[in-house]
């Protein structure tokens, strides 16, 4: 097995869950196994493998546990696919530390009353007003924070906008994630998002406990895999470990496996895959 990139060390470490919706519906890819509810969705094809289809007004995604939510000021990223059915408000994202979406909360991302798509900070109130989003078209949405960078709202890979130096409150409590849904928590704090349940689909959630870089964020708007069928650097989660076209010499790697192919005739010299043999 080829060693782990810094890049990949550096993700592990911070990757605080990735419900990717392919194993199971429930089941967290990520480290620390947060284990989520389905109420009234339905696996369906998504955007990468299987994903969430939310349809009734009673359909949610419920995940508890995350720590670093309920920290003041604490940095994080969050990332996920949406395919909207229908125009107008709902929310994406909700935090609460009650199951029913009440107690201490808040709305960080959701479409408003026109359906553009918002994210929020709170304490001191801010947000960030993005595009209305197509429907029945798959859309990137990303959210990154930090203190000295504020709240930064991402569309396919491409900063829409952001608040610049933000503070940002949170419950002290563990903070329990709701997708699709308010659920109680519907007069939470939200600012410009018009709370209702969601209607469309969702894929690939990640929550990371830092800000991801605008470079981090469009990668993750790539396929996991070769998705251009050329090992160049812009691979997410997985290199592509042979499945690239045979003599790729000069394309950009990390480790040899970067740049396998059936005849092993590619290695990866400081950071190029090079020939080791004339290609066959």
């Amino acid at each position: 097995m080829a060693a782990k990139s810094a890049d990949d060390i550096l993700n592990d470490a911070t990757l605080a869950s990735w419900h990717s919706f392919d194993s199971e519906i429930t089941y967290d890819s990520g480290p620390h196994k947060l284990q989520g509810t389905a109420v009234d969705v339905i696996l369906v094809p998504g955007k990468v493998g299987q994903g969430l289809n939310f349809n009734l007004d009673s359909s949610y995604y419920q995940i508890p546990g995350y720590v670093l939510l309920a920290i003041e000021d604490s940095s994080f990223s969050m990332s996920l696919w949406v395919q909207r059915t229908s125009t107008g408000e709902g929310t994406l994202v909700h935090y609460s530390t009650e199951t029913d979406g009440d107690g201490w909360c808040t709305v960080p991302i959701g479409f408003s009353s026109t359906g553009n798509i918002i994210a929020t900070a709170w304490a001191p109130d801010n947000q960030v007003t993005g595009p209305v989003l197509s429907i029945n078209t798959w859309t990137h949405i990303a959210t990154t924070y930090s203190p000295t960078t504020g709240l930064i709202l991402y569309v396919n890979g491409e900063s829409v906008g952001g608040t610049g130096v933000q503070s940002n409150a949170a419950s002290w409590i563990v903070v329990i994630l709701t997708l699709g849904n308010s659920l109680s928590g519907g007069e939470c704090s939200s600012q410009s998002i018009a709370t209702g349940t969601f209607s469309g689909y969702l894929d690939e959630f990640r929550v990371y406990s830092r800000e991801l870089s605008a470079t981090e964020i469009y990668a993750l708007t790539k396929d996991k895999t070769c998705f251009d069928g050329i090992m160049d650097g812009d691979e997410t989660d997985i290199d592509c470990g042979g499945s690239c076209p045979a003599c790729a010499a000069h394309q950009m790697c990390k480790v040899d496996q970067d740049c396998s192919t059936a005849n092993n005739n590619i290695a990866c010299l400081n950071g190029s895959c090079e020939r080791k043999y004339s290609c066959m």
